[in-house]
Parts: C-alpha cells; structure tokens; sequence
C-alpha cells in the first residue's frame, strides 16, 4: 500500500463503496507501483503490467444506477484524464520530433487515408497555391522561436507555415475529413473555470455550495489524499486541501490553479490510448487496435467516486449509493463459484436482485452490459423446465469476488 494511507470517511453509513476504492488503491499500488519501485512506471512499461487485476475491479464496479447521481463527477475526472492526455502528447511530440519534416507528416502506417495521396499525404513544401498550416482551420500555434511552428490538430505531427522554417501545406483544409480533429488542451489540469464551463458558478443565490460542487470536489480531494492527483496553485507550488470546501477556496480564489494527475498515470494513459509504433510505445498516430487496455478504468473510478460521495442535502453529509446491486451481484458470484462453468439460473439472477431492493435494475444492466465495454456480462443460454434458462458469470466479476472474498471483504 502507499505510505500514505486510504482515507476513510466515518460519515458514510456501512462503507461499502469506501471498501471498493480501498481495493482499487490496493490492486493499484501491487499491480502498478511496486514492481517498478524506487521508480514510478513510464511509458513504456505497458506491456511489462499485468492489467487483469484491475480489469476485474472495473467489472466489479461498473453497475447500472441513476446516471444523473455520478455523471457530474464523471464528466470532470474524464476532462482530467484528457488533458492530462493531451499534455503527455505534446511532451512525446517535442521531444521526440523536434522540427517539422515532410516525410514524417506523410508516412502514417496505420492512417485511414493510407494510399490515397490526399490529407497528410498531400503535405508538400510547395505552397505556391495554397494558404500554408497557419491558416489552415486543423493548425495550433505552440511556439514562436527560434522558428514558428504548431501542431496539425487533423493529423497530430507538428506543421510550419513560417518562411524561416518549413513553409508546408496539404489539401485537408479542402477535403472534409471522414474523423473528427482532436482539440488539444495543454493545461494539464482541471481549474475552476473548467468546472463552471460545465456547471455555472459553485454558489446558489444564498451562498450554499451547489451538490455537483460538491460532489466533484469531495472526489478530486480524494484523488488528492491518495497522492492520485495534486492541486496546484498559479505559482506552480503545490498546495494541500484541508478539505473539499477549502478545495473550492483555492481554485475559485486562484483561477490560474489547477488539479492534476500523478505521474503514476502516465503508464495508464499510455496502454488506453498508446500503441507500438517503430517499436515505441507512443500516443502520436497509434492506432486503436493496438490499445494493450481496451476498458476504462478511469471512467469505472470516477464513477464509483461519484456512488461514495452522493451529497444529501437535507442531512449536510455526504452518503454512498447503488449499495443494493453490490449486494446482488456477489450473492451471484457466490451461486456461480461453487458450480462448473460458473453460472447462475434465470431464477437466482432475478431473485438476487430483488432480495436486494434493486428487482428494476436487472433488466437495465443487461442493457447496460451491451453498451459499457467496461460492465461485466452475464450471458444468456436456453436450457429445459423447470430451470428455463441460466445466465453464465463473466470471470473478471467472479475474480472480483474471490479477491474480495480472500480479504474478508464483502458486502452481504
């Protein structure tokens, strides 16, 4: 575990999500961190990690609620992992090319218009008939010295349309792209203005701190206490939360302060959208398929941050949510572990979830598990009365509950 210890939060009624976060940090810290110790991993220790562990902590804690109780703290722990993201590929492009090149902006193994000598392949010097990149709508500016120079938000290398340095153009900015161009925030963290873009001011009209404020800062501040992220003022000096109100404090009265990501989550950004390209493990031009993650884990964080902290309003407390489908899903699991092939009969998955209190939310998860890459699946296969049917167990959700179960922790 990290030397800084999981931070527990008494007001919470029996601790059952708390649990969950405990265990994410635990399989984090044995899975992530110490096999690289006294370093933290890098990029291109992906394929060195054994992700599974926390492949089955996602499953486990990807379930079906009210998607109006976690989308608020979802929608900004996401934004983070975006920036930080964009941060990391702007770092791998400076450093690893540092000019702009002619070759390098038309050769993309993997690019979706390979062969058709148009969009990056078009990329020529000769702009005699064409405005260069600067006027191009897919063209950032980053730099003005020694030469000006930017990025190709369409085709994610760097691109010149200054006379001192290469004077280059393409045809993209004539030809409708079949994809959407990434838009790049250098930042590398959340500020207040960011969160207000999303949610409007933090205050009502009687200076009460409004329940998504809440919510967002109460997880952030826990990404904080365990050294997951840091907040960090306009100096660029870090700062330490008293609590989540204190939190909003200092990114309301400091609009330069940011909350960031560790670098320990460096190597998770680089197996989600990474790939191997000339031997390299690298974000620039990595094609999908080569993603060694292919569920995300930050999402299923920040959504079961978003269920331990549910504000309520009429108490002033914070309070978990969506126990009851813990409690059904590992009563299922514990059906499924003592038959072979790890099933449970139309019956018990039914009856689970009603004995639960969450009988409504059992057809919603098999919907759910057809659109969530990270949900577990429980899949169908007819057999004869008086059973008339059985569900098989996805085995991320079975290790789930043996590893919880091998740590006498449950929630039944």
């Amino acid at each position: 575990m990290n030397s800084r210890k999981f931070k527990w939060d008494a007001r919470s009624a029996n601790a059952m999500v708390m649990l969950e976060l405990q265990g994410f940090l635990e399989r984090w810290n044995d899975d992530v961190i110490h096999p690289f110790l006294p370093r933290p991993p890098n990029d291109q220790d992906v394929q060195a990690i054994d992700w599974s562990g926390l492949d089955a902590w996602a499953a486990g804690n990807a379930i079906s609620v009210d998607q109006s109780t976690i989308v608020a703290v979802r929608r900004i722990i996401d934004l983070m992992f975006q920036k930080k993201r964009d941060q990391l590929f702007m770092e791998e492009l400076n450093n690893r090319n540092p000019s702009p090149d002619v070759g390098r902006m038309q050769q993309w193994p993997h690019s979706p218009l390979n062969g058709t000598g148009t969009g990056h392949e078009s990329y020529s010097e000769d702009f005699s008939n064409d405005p260069d990149c600067r006027t191009c709508i897919h063209y950032r500016g980053i730099s003005s010295s020694p030469v000006e120079y930017g990025l190709c938000r369409a085709f994610q290398e760097l691109a010149t349309g200054d006379a001192h340095g290469l004077r280059g153009t393409c045809d993209s900015h004539r030809e409708k792209l079949t994809w959407k161009p990434k838009r790049y925030d250098l930042s590398g963290g959340i500020g207040y203005t960011d969160i207000q873009s999303r949610f409007q001011s933090h205050l009502d009209r009687r200076g009460n701190i409004l329940p998504n404020w809440r919510k967002v800062a109460r997880a952030l501040l826990w990404m904080i206490e365990n050294q997951k992220a840091e907040l960090i003022d306009g100096k660029e000096a870090r700062v330490i939360p008293t609590d989540h109100e204190n939190l909003l404090v200092h990114l309301a009265s400091d609009r330069a302060a940011r909350v960031r990501l560790t670098q320990e989550w460096d190597v998770y950004i680089y197996a989600r959208w990474g790939g191997e390209v000339h031997g390299e493990w690298r974000l620039q031009r990595a094609p999908p398929s080569q993603n060694a993650l292919r569920y995300d884990l930050h999402i299923v964080l920040a959504e079961t941050l978003g269920r331990a902290y549910q504000w309520n309003q009429a108490n002033s407390e914070f309070r978990e949510w969506g126990l009851e489908q813990y409690k059904a899903r590992e009563r299922l699991c514990n059906h499924a572990l003592n038959r072979p092939g790890r099933y449970v009969t139309c019956y018990e998955y039914y009856h689970e979830y009603a004995v639960a209190g969450a009988g409504h939310m059992a057809d919603s998860y098999q919907a759910r598990q057809l659109q969530d890459v990270n949900a577990a699946w429980f899949r169908f296969k007819p057999t004869p009365l008086p059973e008339g049917g059985r569900y098989s167990v996805d085995p991320r959700l079975i290790r789930w509950r043996e590893w919880n179960r091998d740590r006498a922790r449950g929630h039944v």
